[in-house]
């Protein structure tokens, strides 16, 4: 492999990224960026065929139409995506069985298990009752009043530790 002489084939790379519809937008990031594909050399060699000439203001009105299209067909792709990958992520995922009221250990994104994010660690979060028809995602919150975040089950354990009135009593 060519290992050493990789910042010459990087531009090369980036180009070929960004001339290539990704499947989650339907585009490639150079139309979503510049409005149209960019010409590579092999258009070059072989000759584009010559842009109608139009005024700027027409060229603008036109770009700006081809891209809140694009942009609106891009956000439809995007969450079509999310969906599908969420869907495979719960296929794999195995829920423990949750009831309201339960106290659990939240896994936050940035360390080891703990309460909710605002809380400390080691601090249960208790399980809201819910009426979502998605039962890989359960309500958690802390005090009647606390605030209330929708977390994936795979994120959720028990709560193991001493009852909150054992540790009250110490």
């Amino acid at each position: 492999m060519h290992q050493k002489d990789w910042q010459q084939r990087l531009a090369y790379v980036i180009a070929a990224y960004n001339a290539t519809v990704h499947e989650s937008t339907g585009y490639s990031p150079n139309f979503l960026t510049f409005g149209r594909e960019l010409a590579v050399p092999v258009d070059v060699a072989l000759g584009n065929p010559p842009a109608d000439r139009v005024s700027v203001n027409d060229y603008a009105d036109h770009l700006l139409t081809s891209l809140q299209e694009a942009y609106c067909d891009a956000r439809k792709h995007l969450g079509r995506a999310a969906e599908r990958t969420k869907r495979y992520y719960d296929c794999k995922s195995h829920p423990l069985a949750f009831k309201s009221g339960d106290l659990v250990c939240v896994f936050p994104h940035v360390g080891s298990w703990a309460g909710p994010p605002s809380g400390s660690v080691n601090t249960p979060a208790r399980l809201r009752s819910s009426t979502r028809p998605d039962r890989t995602s359960k309500p958690v919150g802390n005090g009647p009043r606390g605030a209330v975040q929708i977390v994936h089950i795979d994120k959720l354990k028990p709560y193991l530790w001493p009852s909150l009135d054992d540790v009250a009593a110490c």
